[in-house]
């Protein structure tokens, strides 16, 4: 029941983001593809269904086109911008947390936290 209901609020926050997003709005093949990597890298981490993982393919997608708006809406690096970019994150996340559960989203923090710490010279020595 909870899961069902899980699928029913995030259908309904993507298809909120679909209503959004421009029908002529597209994502170039390069960033699709590295949307792509990084959704298989969250399957692998985190050991997502295929339903999570094309539950969160679709919200990437979404969040990408918004971004790409507000970057074409607000000069870079002003307040706008900057807010849109957070609105944007932030929607990301609620909807990431309803998607997977606490132990998944915890099992991406300590991958992410990981690769930060070898790319960190502290972590290389």
């Amino acid at each position: 029941m909870i899961k069902v209901l899980k699928s029913i609020i995030v259908f309904v926050i993507v298809l909120g983001f679909c209503s959004f997003v421009a029908v002529n709005e597209n994502i170039g093949s390069k960033r699709l593809a590295r949307i792509e990597e990084n959704v298989d890298k969250m399957v692998r981490v985190m050991n997502l269904t295929e339903k999570q993982r094309a539950d969160i393919l679709e919200l990437k997608k979404v969040a990408e086109i918004k971004v790409q708006q507000a970057n074409k809406k607000y000069e870079k690096g002003t307040e706008e911008h900057n807010a849109a970019r957070k609105t944007i994150s932030r929607n990301y996340q609620v909807a990431l947390k309803r998607i997977c559960s606490l132990e998944q989203i915890s099992k991406w923090k300590e991958y992410k936290k990981a690769l930060i710490e070898q790319q960190s010279p502290e972590g290389n020595q």
